[in-house]
């Protein structure tokens, strides 16, 4: 059995699979469009892949990619009976179909429990996908060093009807797979975790995020422990028309500080409408030259922008609290 890390790039009358074997460097080039017609030999992949139970490894793949593919696994019959170019039409129109769906932040056609091939996400394991630090494969490629940095060189409305063509599209699509393996490679005791827990427990977490996945645990301890289904603890909230923040500060919470103790008197007396809680709290603050902004959202504080060196004398240091 292997694993697969994977790509789809749908133009409007081309489409091109890449899929690279999460060890080797073996691929398996897929194009569907005038110049060949490969849906059949694509569609027996994908039916081999469902069959031995190999897993799909992408970026934003849950969103997208799986979705292609279990259009195109559930549509065989109907494809199979079509010109290449007719087929990559309708794909590409399903491509379309799918990336609006995003825009307007509706929920997939193809929910990850319904997939025929299990997905492992790097942009969703990673959190990559929340809005407070939302990263492109693109960002992620320069963030990382990468060698080979590039924009899909052909516009996906353009008629593709050369050789020269479809080899620009598929070198394209083969450097987005090998950077995809790169991070799959740097995520590797992510996913060995993931797997070691959806196994355990029963529970689909090989794309999840961190938080999801004390969500998902959390909800699943509670509900042994409570005999309340998960549907129903899901269900179950407190209603509040006001938010007192003091609630929420334990006790024994004190400082020594002058500007801390301000700081902590304000959060003391802080009310929020529960009801209206969009951009319903900013406040901010200066300690030593750093500032440091609150909001809904969490904490951030940064130093004066610029270069910063470490010398002989001084040293950067990273550190975290936990």
């Amino acid at each position: 059995m292997s694993h697969y890390v994977m790509d789809f790039e749908t133009l409007v009358d081309c489409t091109v699979l890449v899929a690279e074997d999460y060890k080797t460097p073996y691929q398996e080039v897929f194009v569907v469009g005038h110049t060949v017609n490969q849906i059949d030999e694509l569609i027996t992949f994908l039916r081999q892949n469902k069959e031995h139970k190999e897993w799909h490894i992408s970026f934003n793949g849950l969103s997208f990619d799986s979705q292609i593919t279990e259009f195109i696994l559930r549509n065989a019959k109907l494809l199979a009976f079509m010109k290449g170019p007719e087929i990559a039409n309708l794909i590409y129109k399903k491509a379309q179909d799918i990336i609006a769906r995003q825009n307007n932040k509706e929920f997939s056609e193809f929910s990850e429990k319904d997939l025929s091939i299990k997905q492992v996400d790097v942009f969703k394991l990673n959190h990559w996908d929340n809005p407070a630090k939302r990263s492109s494969l693109k960002w992620i490629q320069y963030s990382m060093d990468w060698y080979n940095l590039q924009d899909m060189p052909i516009h996906h409305t353009t008629s593709i009807t050369t050789q020269e063509q479809v080899d620009i599209i598929v070198d394209y699509c083969k450097n987005d797979v090998r950077s995809t393996k790169q991070i799959m490679n740097l995520s590797r005791e992510q996913i060995n975790l993931r797997k070691t827990l959806t196994e355990e427990y029963k529970i689909q977490l090989l794309s999840a995020s961190e938080p999801r996945i004390s969500k998902e645990l959390f909800l699943m301890f509670l509900s042994k422990e409570t005999g309340i289904s998960k549907y129903e603890l899901r269900q179950s909230r407190t209603s509040r028309d006001m938010l007192k923040i003091i609630d929420l500060i334990l006790p024994y919470t004190t400082f020594k500080t002058e500007p801390f103790q301000e700081l902590h008197n304000t959060f003391k007396n802080l009310l929020l409408d529960a009801n209206n809680t969009k951009g319903g709290f900013k406040h901010s603050f200066t300690y030593k030259g750093v500032r440091t902004d609150f909001g809904l959202g969490g904490v951030h504080g940064c130093i004066k922008s610029g270069e910063y060196k470490s010398t002989d004398k001084m040293i950067i240091m990273s550190s975290d609290v936990k």
